[in-house]
């Protein structure tokens, strides 16, 4: 059976919080010592836990855009959810808010209906008082159901008890 270790100088850890970049950029030095050795690519590989593909992947982007092309792209998406409401609406359903401050996106929503005679969904609504909320231009009303406060079963005074005798 053939063991498979690394170069010695691979084995120097760096103190420092490692990046993909800075991870990627060493397996590529590390793949470069091996071959310099003599390890065939294989094996090199293996060794590094490390496929073809990805290994010259990572070499090509370092070539042509150096470290920062081992960095990860973006995973945004090129086009995202746009607000599907206007600035009127959103005023609407602040003046609602602040008019009944106790209700929620369903009991909100009937009374949107009603009032403007527009049809807007509920979960439109609810949307619209999450943004409000992130903006600041509402606050969240925390309601107690039930009792507030059960009295506790131990007393806070002592009782005086004298000696009888």
């Amino acid at each position: 059976m053939q063991t498979l270790h690394l170069h010695k100088q691979q084995y120097h850890t760096n103190k420092l919080k490692e990046t993909k970049a800075n991870e990627r950029f060493k397996k590529i030095e590390s793949m470069a010592f091996l071959l310099m050795d003599g390890v065939h690519e294989d094996i090199a590989l293996q060794a590094l836990s490390l496929s073809r593909s990805s290994y010259y992947r990572w070499k090509l982007n370092f070539d042509l855009y150096g470290i920062e092309g081992l960095e990860d792209a973006s995973k945004r998406p090129d086009t995202i959810r746009r607000p599907t409401w206007t600035r009127e609406i959103e005023q609407r359903i602040i003046s609602l808010r602040k008019e009944f401050p106790l209700f929620d996106k369903q009991k909100i929503t009937v009374i949107y209906k009603r009032r403007y005679k527009d049809p807007l969904s509920e979960s439109t609504i609810g949307r619209i008082l999450t943004h409000l909320l992130k903006l600041n231009k509402i606050t969240r009303v925390i309601l107690l159901q039930g009792r507030r406060e059960t009295k506790s079963v131990y007393s806070t005074t002592t009782l005086n008890v004298g000696n009888t005798v």
